[in-house]
């Protein structure tokens, strides 16, 4: 129901988020706010790099974030993986929306390495946000699992300005069977 817990901290314009003590930087403002909202970010000074070591590790975006630039859309797997979609029809297929796709630099990217390319079938990652039609119920997938994602201030942060995956409970439970039959030659089925 509510964000993760961390220390964050901005200054002169970069974010980063303290862990273990040591200072993580935010590869850039937009990957900041893919996870938290501006305010949440305590204003600071020179002072705090001076005691805390500064890490090598740049944050990127939440995980679930959907990316592009000129080599096309990627979908942020992981802390440190970003898979580009096979295509403009799978990225449909999947249920994505082309408005939630975030602009991002070269250099924004390069925090990740490139992982498989998504075909049709792919599973979503974690990160996604689904909306069950039936029941008007909101998940969040989580290390693979359908979780539910409560009522509350990081819920209303993931979908404010997103689209969620639109699924049906009672769509997923429907199967379909069929029968194959020779024709009069018996060579084809």
């Amino acid at each position: 129901t509510d964000f993760p817990k961390e220390n964050l901290y901005v200054i002169d314009g970069t974010y980063y988020a303290l862990r273990s003590d040591i200072l993580f930087p935010f590869v850039s403002e937009a990957a900041y706010l893919s996870r938290f909202p501006k305010e949440y970010a305590e204003a600071s000074d020179d002072t705090l790099l001076e005691r805390y070591p500064v890490s090598e590790e740049w944050l990127g975006f939440r995980i679930g974030s959907l990316l592009a630039n000129a080599m096309g859309v990627f979908v942020v797997t992981s802390e440190t993986e970003a898979r580009p979609v096979g295509s403009a029809e799978i990225f449909l297929a999947l249920g994505y929306n082309f408005e939630d796709v975030i602009e991002a630099s070269e250099e924004e990217l390069g925090v990740y390495k490139r992982g498989r390319i998504f075909l049709l079938g792919a599973a979503h990652p974690d990160g996604t946000v689904l909306f069950d039609q039936d029941n008007e119920s909101y998940y969040l997938i989580d290390q693979g699992t359908k979780r539910p994602l409560l009522p509350g201030t990081y819920r209303d942060f993931l979908v404010a300005d997103k689209h969620p995956i639109i699924v049906s409970t009672q769509a997923s439970t429907q199967s379909a069977h069929c029968s194959l039959l020779p024709n009069i030659f018996s060579t084809k089925l």
